[in-house]
């Protein structure tokens, strides 16, 4: 097949009549940069070429648009659309992470008749149950099975949910598989249980130091370190909190995004005010 032979597009060609004929976008833009070496005096019938192309074809108003903002303007559009993304990535992410997690602690039984057998065990029973689990539970967790041991944990509190321990290793597995928000979650309930203990005060610490919320961090490594003053690692921990807390602007702004509990502090008898301490660093 021969192909069609394009038109020749001379300045005399141009007028308001040739315009309105066209269909072919790259022909208009031919005749634009005729005008535009001519020396641009025919603004009326470049605006008239300029309409043409965005009727034939949308996307050219786009690009327009585009050319007309000045650089920095660019850039911060730019920046801000690369910041709503990143945003909105962060969300699915989060997201998924609580359906994950979710799926995790809910469904701990195999199937209805494991729920029935356990749910028919005396009380005492319930409580020797809870105990096996929580074993199993901290053997999978040595092992690395880090989900099984979530499983394990699970069926104990659904036993006993009372259990402190259980909560508090549940957080580990939660803490190691980077699910911050369920480990301060248990954390907090084993809080509740029993106030002042330190192994989930450490690691709600180390969750919200991961998540960027230092002041949160920083409260709950000093108030461990007043029970506990000789405790290396978390001096340690402390020390970095306080470091990334200085170099970051997320020190302050992180930690008002939501309240942790309080947490009574039986070495002296104080209570955190309206979810934690002032602390001075």
């Amino acid at each position: 097949m021969i192909p069609q032979r394009q038109e020749e597009i001379t300045l005399e060609s141009i007028d308001f009549e040739w315009v309105d004929k066209q269909t072919s976008v790259k022909q208009l833009k031919r005749a634009l940069k005729i005008l535009k070496d001519d020396g641009g005096y025919f603004q009326d019938l470049m605006n008239k070429i300029q309409d043409k192309m965005e009727e034939i074809d949308p996307k050219e108003k786009n690009k327009r648009l585009a050319k007309n903002i000045d650089p920095e303007t660019r850039k911060l559009v730019k920046d801000a659309m690369e910041e709503w993304e990143d945003e909105i990535k962060a969300k699915e992410k989060q997201k998924e992470e609580r359906i994950n997690s979710s799926s995790l602690a809910d469904n701990i039984f195999e199937n209805l008749a494991v729920k029935q057998d356990y749910d028919a065990l005396s009380e005492e029973d319930k409580k020797k149950k809870a105990e096996s689990e929580r074993i199993k539970g901290n053997e999978a967790l040595k092992s690395g099975d880090l989900k099984e041991a979530i499983q394990y944990y699970g069926k104990s509190l659904y036993l006993d949910p009372k259990m402190e321990t259980s909560y508090c290793n549940r957080a580990l597995a939660h803490l190691k598989l980077k699910d911050y928000r369920n480990c301060i979650e248990d954390c907090n309930k084993a809080l509740d249980i029993k106030p002042n203990y330190t192994k989930a005060l450490h690691r709600r610490g180390k969750a919200h130091l991961a998540m960027e919320r230092y002041g949160f961090a920083v409260q709950d490594f000093q108030t461990i370190l007043k029970i506990e003053p000789e405790n290396s690692e978390v001096n340690k921990d402390l020390m970095d909190a306080r470091s990334k807390m200085a170099t970051s602007s997320k020190g302050s702004s992180a930690d008002t995004n939501s309240e942790q509990p309080a947490v009574e502090n039986k070495a002296n008898g104080e209570k955190a005010n309206g979810g934690f301490k002032k602390i001075q660093i």
